[in-house]
């Protein structure tokens, strides 16, 4: 499948249509099981080794079926920034060698602070709710209740997976908006004991740039963005959603064409329209 999109001006190319992609992808699942992983996220080899298990896949179709996530925590090395940079064995061992590690090595790793929980020093709130010091002594999956900002990687059922809503584009809030739909529409979240995600450092995008400069303006020194800001149309957007989860009539916004292939497209899986419950508003605080 090819998608292409024409900006007329350099700035808008920031623009990027992250949710629509990752819609057009969704459609295509032909598994029971999907997950949406960033390409710069590298799935630890233990993963694998569980799912060729007798039986471990038909498990965890079951679960998923039962409108459960699985969790894969996820772990950045201490230092970011290119490659290049930061050839010391700690980063390589960090970013390029953990996934093959056991659990008890990447413990280890973390004891050290050479690897440490994904962006633990930014943006504590997307990752701490897995709670790393317990997944570390975990033997079995164990649940987490969601919570404001939680925006961790899963895996769950195609059919329980919510689609995402194409008015985010660029960078910010996208992935928490998605994980707040799935408790929306009465997903829960369990975390896999023997399998995580590590990230691979890169530089930062120009539109990533752009929010988080605009975001740190606003949270730490107060200022007030101009309509037009990527940081203040975010918010916008997120405060729409949470209020419709609120609500009870959340519905994400889906590109036309991508409606369109489900009713000329015989061979794709049923499109599928997930119905929510309102949530409560203390969830948000």
């Amino acid at each position: 499948m090819l998608l292409t999109e024409v900006f007329d001006t350099q700035e808008a190319t920031m623009l990027y249509p992250v949710n629509s992609l990752r819609n057009f992808a969704r459609m295509q699942v032909r598994t029971q099981l999907l997950s949406a992983i960033d390409v710069d996220m590298i799935i630890s080899s233990s993963l694998s080794l569980d799912l060729q298990q007798p039986g471990r896949v038909a498990e965890l179709e079951a679960l998923a079926g039962s409108r459960v996530a699985t969790v894969l925590p996820a772990f950045e090395p201490k230092r970011q920034g290119p490659l290049r940079d930061h050839f010391d064995l700690a980063l390589r061992r960090g970013c390029a060698a953990c996934h093959n590690l056991s659990k008890a090595e990447l413990e280890t790793l973390m004891e050290r602070k050479e690897v440490l929980q994904f962006k633990l020093k930014v943006f504590p709130r997307g990752h701490t709710p897995t709670n790393y010091t317990r997944w570390f002594a975990a033997q079995q999956p164990y649940a987490v209740a969601y919570q404001r900002m939680y925006e961790p990687w899963f895996i769950t059922h195609w059919a329980a997976m919510p689609w995402f809503d194409t008015n985010f584009r660029g960078y910010g809030l996208n992935k928490i908006v998605h994980v707040a739909s799935l408790n929306f529409y009465n997903v829960t979240f369990q975390v896999h004991p023997n399998a995580w995600l590590v990230h691979r450092p890169h530089e930062d995008t120009a539109v990533r740039k752009v929010v988080a400069r605009e975001a740190s303006n606003v949270n730490k020194l107060g200022v007030r963005l101009p309509k037009h800001a990527l940081y203040h149309k975010v918010t916008i957007l997120f405060g729409k959603a949470k209020r419709a989860m609120i609500r009870g009539d959340y519905a994400p916004r889906l590109d036309d064409a991508m409606v369109r292939c489900f009713k000329q497209l015989t061979w794709l899986q049923p499109f599928v329209e997930l119905q929510g419950i309102p949530v409560d508003a203390d969830v948000f605080l």
